[in-house]
């Protein structure tokens, strides 16, 4: 078993996220399955859909597409299994909310004093671009 470096993505971004072979492995030789799940508040549940797991006899690997998904770090437990015995680490994601850009500023507005309000549209202004 291997300590693996938490992983920091930009929700805008996706990441193939491979283990070494070496992570786990069998004394007898044999073939080992994986599994993953999700662990939030003292729960252990199935993964989200922005995660597609991609495991083999030799490999674990996963497909991260975090696109529009809420910015938090998020945890998860994997466990390879050989025969009756299996053992299990954790791993936890990052999920970082990029910042709006200015496309447009906003130019030629003077407010006068006084009671009087105005409605501007600022959706051209920002971009968001991790769908927020």
């Amino acid at each position: 078993m291997r300590t693996y470096p938490d992983i920091d993505i930009l929700k805008s971004d996706s990441l193939v996220f491979q283990l070494p072979d070496s992570s786990f492995y069998a004394k007898s030789g044999k073939a080992l399955s994986y599994e993953a799940f999700l662990y939030s508040n003292d729960t252990i549940g199935p993964l989200p859909t922005w995660i597609t797991v991609l495991s083999d006899s030799i490999s674990f690997s996963a497909k991260i597409k975090p696109y529009g998904i809420k910015s938090a770090s998020y945890n998860f437990i994997l466990k390879a299994s050989s025969e009756n015995s299996f053992v299990t680490d954790t791993l936890a994601i990052e999920i970082v909310n990029e910042p709006p850009i200015l496309v447009s500023p906003l130019v030629g507005f003077v407010l006068q004093q006084g009671f009087n309000s105005i409605q501007v549209d600022i959706s051209e202004t920002f971009l968001s671009t991790d769908g927020d």
